[in-house]
């Protein structure tokens, strides 16, 4: 008996090595697909409480090896794509539905970043991000001038555009993940719930 309750432990313990080293290699490869996996199959295995410590423990040691912003960046994306999607699977969801939550929490837990850096820092990435971008359309304004469209113009359309491309972007990136791990996992007898053909797909309503 002793040995099974320390399974999950040790289990727990390997797999949190393995979401830093991860973390470690797609800090310098900007790959970080991968990183959720290990969290992903704690959950699988061992339920929520096993992906929480392996989640936080990772962080803790990508804040020590690379600084407290790449750990807590690495930290949201646990948790949006590892716990959240690890949660959904354990409650017996479909792939879809596993996709768009891990989608709707990355989104969430973007925002929340953002909010929080402004808070503590006092620095508004977005907002840097934006007036950065603002600048260069203006100084290049002669490059739109030919197609009749003003600087104002398009950065109106932009703004209008950013939120579909935020989505777009949690979404595709939801998928890449959970297709990632579906391909691992498989291969060691935690097979995810298939990915219905894309001819089936229907956006909800």
């Amino acid at each position: 008996m002793p040995s099974l309750r320390a399974r999950p432990i040790v289990e727990g313990a390997l797999l949190a090595a393995l979401a830093a080293l991860l973390g470690l290699a797609s800090f310098y490869t900007g790959f970080g697909w991968p990183l959720a996996i290990p969290v992903l199959l704690a959950a699988r295995r061992h339920g929520a409480r096993s992906a929480a410590l392996v989640t936080v423990v990772a962080s803790g040691l990508l804040v020590l090896w690379l600084g407290p912003l790449a750990g807590l960046a690495a930290f949201g994306f646990l948790v949006a794509n590892g716990l959240t999607g690890g949660w959904a699977l354990r409650r017996g969801w479909g792939a879809a539905a596993c996709v768009g939550l891990m989608a709707l929490a990355f989104l969430a837990v973007t925002a929340a970043g953002m909010g929080a850096a402004d808070l503590l820092w006092h620095s508004n990435f977005w907002g840097q991000a934006w007036r950065s971008f603002a600048n260069e359309v203006t100084t290049h304004a002669a490059l739109f001038a030919p197609a009749g469209v003003t600087p104002q113009q398009l950065l109106s359309a932009v703004r209008t555009l950013l939120p579909v491309a935020a989505i777009v972007m949690a979404v595709g990136q939801a998928a890449g993940v959970y297709l990632l791990a579906a391909g691992v996992m498989g291969r060691l007898g935690e097979g995810l719930p298939a990915v219905p053909p894309f001819a089936q797909w229907r956006l909800p309503p």
